[in-house]
């Protein structure tokens, strides 16, 4: 993996929490298409830029959970990125759009799965290192290929995007209708 795209993880220090700043995002935030702000807590500007010295998270890239729950897998729709990230697997696919929705599927897939599984460390609680993020083995079909394969799944991982940022919508509005509703 790591001749094809990046591969990095984020910091490992433990930034302080402040009032107002930038999001630290850990492997309890990751949703399929984005990233759960509600529960993050806030760290300074130069922790923030610290952080992103060594892993700056981009529009495209993809994140994974190497701690915990492992392989839980964030796909980064947002344009304008506000956070930075600890203990989480960047796989910076931003750099190469053209595989980012093949790299994104494989990430998926049982293969990987099983793979991901096979190197799990920890007794207390489990990990996957980073050497073993950048040596998962992928080979890449040749260029025509990936063309038809990205030009195929495009409109439908758009579509689930788009589906996926609904969702998210209406149950923030069934949270406030639930919340007037009950203070009645």
């Amino acid at each position: 993996m790591d001749s094809i795209v990046d591969v990095r993880d984020g910091t490992h220090d433990s930034p302080s929490p402040t009032e107002s700043g930038k999001y630290l995002i850990t492997s309890r935030h990751l949703l399929p298409y984005a990233v759960d702000r509600s529960d993050a807590y806030f760290i300074s500007e130069t922790d923030y830029e610290k952080a992103n010295e060594r892993s700056k998270v981009e529009y495209g890239d993809i994140l994974f959970s190497m701690i915990g729950t492992i392989g839980i897998i964030s796909f980064i729709t947002d344009k304008e990125i506000d956070f930075a990230i600890k203990n989480v697997g960047l796989f910076r696919t931003s750099q190469n759009p053209n595989i980012r929705y093949f790299i994104l599927s494989y990430l998926k897939s049982k293969i990987e799965e099983n793979y991901i599984a096979s190197y799990m460390a920890g007794s207390t609680q489990s990990y996957v290192s980073l050497n073993v993020l950048r040596k998962i083995p992928l080979i890449l079909p040749p260029n025509d290929v990936l063309q038809h394969f990205e030009k195929q799944v495009a409109p439908l991982y758009a579509r689930m995007i788009e589906n996926t940022h609904e969702i998210s919508k209406l149950n923030d509005l069934k949270d406030v209708i639930t919340t007037s509703m009950s203070s009645r």
